[in-house]
């Protein structure tokens, strides 16, 4: 198969209206076009908005006739589903005015709603299946140029795709898609948020609730941290980074006497102190026993681990099933994509230790975070199993509590494909 050749006319075909906007092309097919960042058409990939597809004229052929179909269902469901038009007059009055409006602005909000999910998710499930094997790349040389360039599509594809906001993938085909919208980067900023106590798809903060599993989970954790047990107190430190809103959370969320709850507050340091009066014994007398249990202390103290409460030992905390469902489905795809570079290198590098090392070049997260004896063999699993390793190490969960607990609904799919 070989690469088109880019179009030599000095316009591009593919113009940069508003955002999501659906703009007429060549022989009127409309084609998804976006303000920031433009449409990119590099030698080997192209991508509008988080959809990235070869310069191959098979895939292009299936991508002009996916969309040209999605667009006229999406102009059918939205002239199925007419949104009501917006009412002259807020001025309402009386009760009865009132409630219609009210009525009627929510017909709105619903309609509008329906249409955009119907849009966003046909859009999404048009794009062309295509693996990394369907590019034939003659050298190893030529084999890196050509993963360069799709990793720099890749990350502008991510972000675009919004995975924290993506509330309509239930709806989409993510397991055949998502591998070419996803990073590791993203992946544990996600991983980070599901740390914090933060849902997806809205921006309420922190929901304790939703960290430590329930009030007495809760006041375990403050108890530990009053007993100055360090991995405890960094778990507070960066659940509530600031000391001085500790006392209001914990009224907030506890359902104790107030002055209980002031007094256990006020026991708790924070972790500057404790790493203050740690380093000062350890100076102090550096050879003595107590000295060299200060330096452990500062040591669990200042890990990451502690921090994001994924050490042994640490108060139980939980994840909302949405933010534990966005990990697995990011790591999902993150396992995916790795498998399509590895089958790609395959032909080229056909020795499992050798393809092994070009991975680690491009993969060098899976040394540190996976630490298998060869990343070829790794890439040889089944999604779910290599899906789960990693959401495992992002999370601070166990394998099996991963796949226990994250594991969204799998999608029917047509007997004989494979996922």
């Amino acid at each position: 198969m070989q690469f088109l050749q880019q179009p030599e006319e000095p316009e591009q075909r593919l113009k940069p209206a508003g955002r999501m906007a659906l703009t007429p092309a060549c022989n009127g097919v409309m084609i998804v076009a976006m303000s920031h960042p433009a449409p990119f058409h590099g030698k080997w990939f192209r991508r509008s908005l988080y959809i990235v597809f070869p310069n191959l004229d098979n895939v292009l052929s299936t991508f002009v006739t996916n969309y040209r179909k999605a667009f006229a269902e999406i102009k059918a469901f939205s002239a199925a589903h007419p949104i009501p038009p917006e009412p002259q007059d807020y001025g309402a009055t009386s009760q009865e005015e009132r409630k219609h409006l009210a009525e009627v602005l929510s017909s709105i909000i619903a309609t509008t709603e329906e249409v955009e999910r119907e849009r966003v998710t046909k859009m999404y499930n048009a794009q062309p299946r295509w693996s990394m094997t369907e590019i034939h790349a003659r050298t190893v040389s030529e084999a890196s140029e050509i993963l360069r360039e799709f990793f720099e599509v890749v990350g502008s594809a991510s972000k675009e795709f919004g995975w924290w906001e993506a509330w309509f993938i239930e709806m989409m085909t993510w397991m055949a898609h998502s591998w070419k919208h996803v990073t590791l980067a993203d992946l544990e900023r996600v991983a980070n948020r599901a740390h914090k106590g933060e849902h997806p798809f809205d921006d309420l903060g922190p929901h304790f609730d939703v960290l430590c599993g329930s009030g007495e989970d809760f006041r375990a954790l403050l108890v530990k941290a009053a007993e100055r047990v360090p991995e405890a107190v960094a778990r507070l430190n960066y659940l509530v980074p600031r000391q001085r809103d500790l006392l209001s959370v914990a009224r907030s969320f506890l359902s104790l006497p107030q002055d209980e709850i002031s007094r256990l507050v006020s026991r708790i340091p924070s972790a500057g102190q404790v790493a203050a009066e740690c380093a000062q014994i350890a100076v102090t007398n550096p050879d003595s026993a107590e000295a060299e249990r200060a330096r452990r202390t500062i040591a669990s103290l200042v890990a990451k681990g502690s921090a994001r409460g994924s050490r042994v030992g640490r108060p139980r905390i939980s994840y909302s099933g949405e933010a534990l469902a966005t990990v697995y489905r990011m790591s999902y795809a993150l396992y995916k994509q790795v498998r399509e570079v590895n089958r790609f290198v395959m032909k080229l590098l056909p020795s499992s230790l050798e393809r092994s090392g070009f991975l680690a070049g491009f993969y060098p997260w899976l040394d540190e975070k996976i630490r298998p004896e060869r990343l070829a063999d790794f890439a040889k699993r089944q999604p779910t199993e290599g899906a789960c390793e990693i959401a495992s190490k992002e999370l601070g969960l166990s394998i099996s509590k991963v796949r226990k607990s994250a594991l969204p609904p799998m999608p029917n799919r047509p007997r004989g494909t494979s996922p």
